[in-house]
C-alpha cells in the first residue's frame, strides 16, 4: 500500500476513534450544564457592595437542603434569615455560596460572572441542575426577606449547554463611567433591549474566555481586560429598564412554574360528584 494510502487510512481511523471517544464522553457526562442570568437592584450603596454580612445560617440551610431529596427539602419560608440594616454582602455571599456548593458536589464546578453596578447587579452562573435549583431558592429567599439583591428577575435560563462560556468565577465592581459607556435609548423596545443585553453578555463571555490566562489566579477582572471589551458590558441603564418588564419571572414564580410537580396528589377519599 502506498504511503499516501496509509496516511489516508490513518486519518480515517483517527477520526473514527475521536468520534467514538466523543460519544463515549457524552454518554459518561456526569451532569447537565445550565446557565442562569439574573438582574436585580442592590439594597446598599456603592461603597458597601462587598461588605461581609451574617450568612452562616443561610449557608447551613443550603448545605442541608442540598443533601436531601426534593420531597423532603425544608421550605425556605420556615427559616429565619436577617441581614443587618444597611449592610450589603452580594460579593461575599456568592463567593461563600459557590464554595459551599462545590464542596458538596465535587467535580461539579460553579462558574460565572458577577457585575456589581453602583445601584444594580447582573449575575451569570453556569452550574449543574442541583446547584441551579439551590441558587434559585437562595434568590427567592433574598427577595422574600429583603436580602442584598432586591427584586431579582430571571433574564434567561439556558439548559443542557455543550460547553462552558465562563471557565472561572469572576467579578467586577463597576463605577458610573464603566456602566454608562453604552448608551440606552428610552425609545428602544424592551424586547430589543433584552436581545441586545444577552448579546452583550455572550460577547463579554467570549472575550473573557480568550483572556483566561490573564484572569487565572484572580477572581477580579483586570481593568485592562474589561477596557478592551467596554462595549460588551451591559450599561446600568439597561439593567434598570429591564427590571420594569412584567414578563420577567421572579425566582419564586420560576421555581413554581418549572421546578414543581406537574400533578397534584389526588384525595384518597371518595369525592361525591354532583
Amino acid at each position: 500500500m502506498a504511503s499516501r494510502d496509509l496516511d489516508a487510512e490513518f486519518v480515517r481511523s483517527e477520526s473514527l476513534f475521536i468520534r467514538l471517544m466523543e460519544k463515549h464522553r457524552t454518554g459518561r457526562k456526569k451532569f447537565l450544564l445550565h446557565r442562569l442570568t439574573v438582574i436585580g437592584r442592590l439594597s446598599c450603596g456603592a461603597a458597601d457592595r462587598r461588605t461581609v454580612g451574617g450568612l452562616s445560617e443561610r449557608l447551613r440551610f443550603l448545605i442541608k437542603g442540598f443533601r436531601v431529596s426534593l420531597q423532603s427539602r425544608p421550605r425556605p419560608e420556615k427559616f429565619s434569615f436577617k441581614i443587618t440594616s444597611g449592610v450589603c454582602c452580594v460579593l461575599d455571599h456568592y463567593e461563600r455560596l459557590i464554595l459551599s456548593l462545590q464542596r458538596i458536589r465535587a467535580g461539579e464546578d460553579v462558574t460565572g460572572l458577577l457585575l456589581l453596578y453602583p445601584q444594580h447587579v447582573l449575575l451569570v452562573i453556569e452550574c449543574s441542575t442541583e446547584a441551579l435549583l439551590s441558587v434559585l431558592q437562595d434568590l427567592r429567599h433574598m427577595e422574600e426577606n429583603s436580602g442584598p439583591i432586591l427584586e431579582p428577575r430571571i433574564l434567561l435560563v439556558s439548559h443542557d449547554l455543550p460547553s462552558r462560556l465562563f471557565q472561572l468565577w469572576s467579578y467586577k465592581l463597576l463605577d458610573e463611567t464603566d456602566s454608562q459607556r453604552t448608551l440606552v435609548s428610552d425609545e428602544q423596545s424592551l424586547e430589543r433591549l433584552v436581545r441586545d443585553t444577552l448579546h452583550q453578555i455572550l460577547r463579554l463571555g467570549r472575550h473573557l474566555l480568550n483572556k483566561t490566562q490573564q484572569i487565572t489566579g484572580s477572581k477580579v477582572i483586570p481593568d485592562g481586560v474589561l477596557k478592551e471589551a467596554s462595549d460588551a458590558v451591559p450599561p446600568q441603564a439597561a439593567v434598570s429598564r429591564l427590571l420594569q418588564m412584567e414578563a420577567l419571572l421572579s425566582p419564586a414564580r420560576y421555581i413554581s412554574t418549572y421546578h414543581s410537580p406537574l400533578h397534584h396528589r389526588l384525595d384518597s377519599g371518595n369525592t361525591p360528584y354532583a
